[in-house]
């Protein structure tokens, strides 16, 4: 009786002892799948959700959105490989938060005098695009989880729509998700995507004739992460 209560304190020991040795992000990430590159990513086991790892704020970056499947009117202006607003952003960290930001780059002080530069700075506002809560993190690096700034109507489709008197839509996030067979990741680079699904009454003639069913319009939403060039570009 005493060997067994022995071993059964010792198992408990080495179990204790191993999950001590490891980091808070290690074990945080246990059963989920990590992606290396540019910024690495994490994905559970039904791909719901995705998650980033970031370690450096206030490192500046591309940031682009896409539409790779899209709607198929050019009165529309909802075209396939549809280029967004190319933005140079970083990652800002505060408290508890993180915070995706878009410098104001239109208002810059030419000088290598730091006052000036900070006058200038604090003269004109940024932008933050999106917020962030950290689920875990070590060291200096962070996960925060992406999946609702993926699964957001980025593009401007039901403005679009709205614009060119298509109907009224809203983003039906029951019939959206994450699409991994185009989300990859690369040194340089990370993509993203998603498909997003936008309801609601149609009202313009465009719309109609190309939707099987114009209540429910389905497109592919493309994000994607880039390293800026280098000073020699």
């Amino acid at each position: 009786m005493n060997y067994r209560y022995q071993t059964i304190l010792l198992l408990l020991f080495l179990s204790s002892s191993l999950l001590s040795a490891q980091t808070p992000i290690q074990i945080w990430s246990k059963n989920k799948t990590k992606k290396p590159g540019y910024f690495n990513f994490y994905s559970d086991k039904y791909h719901d959700n995705l998650w980033l790892e970031i370690d450096e704020f206030n490192r500046e970056f591309l940031y682009v959105n896409s539409l790779t499947n899209a709607i198929g009117s050019n009165d529309i202006g909802l075209d396939r490989n549809q280029l967004g607003q190319t933005q140079v952003v970083f990652f800002q960290r505060q408290g508890s938060k993180v915070f995706l930001v878009q410098p104001n780059l239109k208002y810059r002080a030419i000088s290598d005098n730091q006052r000036e530069q900070n006058a200038v700075k604090e003269a004109f506002a940024t932008s933050i695009l999106f917020g962030f809560k950290i689920v875990a993190e070590e060291n200096g690096r962070v996960i925060i989880d992406l999946t609702e700034f993926l699964m957001q109507d980025a593009h401007g489709v039901i403005q679009s729509l709205q614009n060119s008197h298509q109907g009224t839509y809203n983003l039906d996030k029951s019939r959206s998700a994450l699409f991994f067979p185009r989300t990859k990741n690369f040194p340089k680079n990370t993509e993203l995507e998603s498909i997003l699904t936008f309801t609601g009454q149609p009202t313009g003639q465009w719309i109609q004739s190309v939707t099987p069913s114009p209540e429910a319009v389905t497109v592919h939403q493309h994000h994607s992460f880039l390293q800026l060039p280098d000073e020699n570009y």
